[in-house]
């Protein structure tokens, strides 16, 4: 039967892995001070019990169990673990290889190494957490975001910014496909201010028309776009669009609305004046 403690007992002892040494039958002989730290037992604690174990809240699915049943490596697998003393779940990345005997029999044992990314999920839940804060801010605020690189004249955008345009995930972001989601009417207006804030390296602030390919619906965004810059060259736009459509909407109805009366008011002022006129002449003659 093959040794299955490994030659450098240094390395053994010094990585910041954690290993764990289990026998044919899943039985653990050895592990190194990473694991232990990680695991909460010392080795004492953790010697002839197996992954299958209940303490460990992993069951027969443990990598370690897998590979001694199939006879083959399991790698990345993500476990969450609870130390004897009760405390929150341990998150580790593990991997399991087999100890070959160096024939067709099953394997002699099993090595298991993890890495304990209790930290990295943390951080990942706190990113998805702000992540889900933000879409509900711009979801109220109606307000997307993208981000456009100016060499490839390409372009990538927050799920809000794509329900405001009216695009899905096929959609090809591309700056030219962006300039056929303008308006006609405001589609060279709106190249020409890119182009020349691009040029000279000036913040975009513009607002326009866009036709949603979704349901043909015309709305009225206001884009906000700042360059950054490498080697004096701008090489990407970061910027956000908000959907003003009811804003403009109501402005435009309270210019027609000022334009008809003011109308109103020159029409009533003309009569008025040619009131006064003929009272003039009436008084003349008289």
């Amino acid at each position: 039967m093959p040794c299955l403690y490994p030659e450098s007992g240094i390395l053994f002892d010094s990585i910041p892995l954690g290993i764990v040494i289990q026998d044919a039958v899943g039985a653990i002989v050895g592990a190194n001070p990473a694991a232990e730290r990680i695991l909460g037992l010392s080795l004492d604690q953790m010697r002839g019990r197996t992954s299958a174990d209940s303490g460990w809240h992993a069951g027969c699915e443990h990598p370690a169990m897998v590979t001694l049943r199939t006879g083959q490596a399991v790698n990345d697998v993500v476990m969450g673990i609870r130390s004897p003393r009760g405390e929150a779940l341990t998150w580790i990345n593990i991997k399991s290889v087999p100890i070959d005997t160096g024939d067709d029999q099953p394997p002699a044992g099993v090595y298991t190494l993890f890495e304990d990314i209790t930290a990295r999920k943390a951080a990942e839940a706190e990113l998805r957490l702000r992540t889900h804060f933000l879409e509900v801010a711009q979801r109220m605020a109606q307000l997307g975001y993208y981000v456009t690189d100016i060499q490839a004249q390409r372009w990538v955008s927050s799920p809000m910014l794509d329900e405001v345009l009216g695009i899905d995930q096929d959609f090809d972001r591309t700056v030219e496909n962006w300039s056929r989601l303008v308006h006609p009417e405001d589609r060279h207006k709106a190249t020409a201010e890119f182009t020349l804030a691009a040029q000279g390296r000036q913040n975009l602030h513009h607002q326009y028309r866009i036709i949603r390919p979704r349901d043909g619906q015309i709305c009225w965004v206001d884009a906000w776009g700042s360059f950054e810059c490498r080697d004096g060259q701008a090489w990407c736009l970061i910027g956000t669009v908000k959907d003003i459509t009811e804003r403009m909407e109501a402005q435009l109805e309270l210019e027609r609305h000022r334009d008809q009366l003011e109308l109103l008011v020159a029409r009533r002022a003309r009569e008025l004046e040619n009131k006064t006129e003929a009272l003039v002449r009436t008084s003349e003659r008289l």
